[in-house]
């Protein structure tokens, strides 16, 4: 393990994973052994592998009520009347343990606020720990109310896998669940229906997507998978605390954006997913992807 230039690198058997914990902690590069780029960087892309949290996906108006105060994000949802993403993804972490044995390295960085921000004024931990092995990478995350009031979240994780080629050669399949219809600005309509499009493996030549899945049956591990080719699969799985997925294909056809959360589009408003920590109280809950 080093670090060079604010970034920190791990390294196990031939895979590697290069992290910034300066800016929010998001990975820049991922290879599995022997040479499977999983992340890296990407021209003109916005909040890649970031940690989105105290919501992820967008917040209609950046506006949200919570036991009877109103708060106010700014919108910045790239025209839209949205805020996006929460505010953690520019912040710094400061690294707070490491290690490795015989079958993985270990990284943990957090990151504490004061809850001075008026947007969200509840004081919080927000501890990650990225775990590599063999050809996986898990990623853990811990969340904790310092304040003395209750303290309202949601979390995503928001990489861009790289396809090694191109998106009309790949092919999705995704736990069985719903898509959540949104309206022109992205912002769930209340309905929802069915999805089985991709309940077996479907090419994904000619679609496009930017769609919030929940899964209907939650299990321990729930995982999506990409068919990278006939040979080599990605496995995006997600915790039994995960139960939304966000999928998003963006125009190179490069990649596909994968996005484990715990919580649904506008969860500050709607309460779908959302979780409520109480003063001095913590939960738990992780994700991760494999190459198989």
């Amino acid at each position: 393990m080093s670090a060079q230039s604010q970034s920190v690198q791990l390294e196990f058997e031939g895979n590697r994973m290069t992290f910034l914990p300066d800016q929010g902690a998001a990975i820049t590069h991922l290879t599995f052994a022997p040479g499977t780029e999983i992340l890296k960087p990407q021209v003109g892309y916005h909040f890649e592998s970031s940690l989105l949290f105290p919501f992820p996906n967008r917040l209609a108006g950046g506006t949200y009520s919570f036991e009877g105060s109103e708060y106010s994000f700014p919108e910045n949802d790239f025209g839209r009347p949205n805020a996006l993403h929460g505010l953690v993804h520019d912040k710094p972490f400061s690294i707070t343990d490491q290690g490795q044995d015989n079958t993985k390295v270990w990284v943990t960085a957090s990151l504490t606020d004061d809850g001075t921000d008026p947007a969200y004024p509840f004081p919080f931990e927000l501890q990650l720990t990225y775990i590599l092995s063999k050809a996986s990478l898990r990623v853990e995350f811990r969340v904790t109310n310092q304040g003395d009031t209750d303290m309202p979240f949601g979390l995503g994780w928001h990489p861009y896998f790289n396809l090694g080629g191109h998106i009309r050669d790949c092919e999705l399949k995704l736990p069985a669940g719903y898509e959540i219809e949104v309206n022109d600005n992205m912002i769930p309509t209340g309905k929802k229906s069915p999805s089985t499009c991709f309940d077996n493996y479907r090419s994904l030549a000619g679609i496009e997507l930017d769609t919030c899945f929940e899964i209907s049956e939650v299990n321990e591990e729930n995982s999506t998978f990409v068919k990278l080719t006939d040979e080599q699969t990605l496995e995006i799985w997600q915790d039994e605390h995960h139960a939304f997925i966000q999928v998003f294909t963006p125009e190179d056809g490069q990649t596909i954006a994968i996005e484990p959360m715990t919580c649904g589009i506008d969860a500050l408003n709607t309460g779908e997913g959302l979780q409520v920590l109480a003063p001095g109280t913590s939960a738990g809950m992780c994700c991760g992807v494999r190459l198989i």
